[in-house]
């Protein structure tokens, strides 16, 4: 081979080897702004949640409601499930419950209360909870809904 074909190809060699170097860490650079990104977008996101949970544990917001079939109950933690969705909501100890009857379901009247233990699995359950600034929900009032249909 001639001397300038083998300088030739040495060339080429390194144009290609200084390409490859140059395109890898392009190629990471961008990866890592990427990952940058993705963060700064988590940061945004949890920063979101914590303006979110801050606003409905505020004294203006008094209340939400939840309503399910209780599909759970351990301790003073309540699961509620309404279709594929389920919600576990801790109870406070002095929560008020009605059980109004199929009679005076119609909020006419005065609504009976029963304890925490009258409340089993397979009831139907409107609670009324608030978003403590934990990020936790406290079950406030609960209302057992009767069967309407027996």
């Amino acid at each position: 081979m001639s001397k300038s074909l083998i300088s030739s190809l040495a060339v080429i060699v390194i144009f290609v080897f200084i390409l490859g170097c140059g395109a890898g860490i392009f190629y990471q650079s961008k990866k890592d702004a990427s990952q940058f990104d993705t963060l700064q977008s988590g940061n945004i996101q949890s920063q979101n949640t914590q303006s979110v949970i801050k606003d409905l544990s505020s004294k203006v917001v008094l209340s939400s409601t939840a309503y399910g079939q209780v599909s759970s109950i351990n301790g003073r933690d309540i699961t509620l499930t309404y279709e594929k969705d389920s919600l576990k909501i801790k109870v406070k100890d002095d929560v008020i419950i009605y059980a109004p009857t199929k009679e005076n379901f119609s909020g006419v009247g005065d609504q009976p209360q029963v304890q925490f233990e009258n409340i089993k699995e397979g009831d139907n359950l409107n609670v009324s909870f608030k978003l403590l600034s934990n990020g936790t929900l406290e079950g406030q009032v609960i209302t057992i809904i009767p069967n309407l249909t027996k």
